[in-house]
């Protein structure tokens, strides 16, 4: 089972969720679906169908994919408290 690790905004280890190697092919998958005029409902039941939980273990609906897909950090930007404060340490995934 897949790790997703986008709706976490930090692991106990204290590294940054933007670190898990497992997200990134996933923000990019439902990137491309809703740019290509896919819904976020219809990504979120894919994933659900394919069995990917959310780092939570949960099952992922239309408004936490929004969530991730809005994240600054998916662009290769840092933020804090909810303000972009510059550019992030890694490279954006989309």
């Amino acid at each position: 089972m897949t790790n997703m690790c986008s709706y976490v905004k930090e692991w106990p280890t204290g590294h940054e969720a933007a670190s898990c190697p497992d997200e990134a092919p996933f923000i990019c998958e439902a990137a491309e679906h809703v740019l290509g005029g896919g819904s976020l409902r219809s990504i979120s039941a894919k994933w659900n169908r394919r069995g990917i939980p959310t780092a939570y273990r949960n099952e992922w609906t239309g408004v936490m994919i929004r969530a991730m897909l809005r994240q600054p950090r998916n662009t290769g930007l840092r933020q804090h408290r909810g303000v972009v404060i510059g550019e992030a340490a890694w490279p954006p995934i989309i």
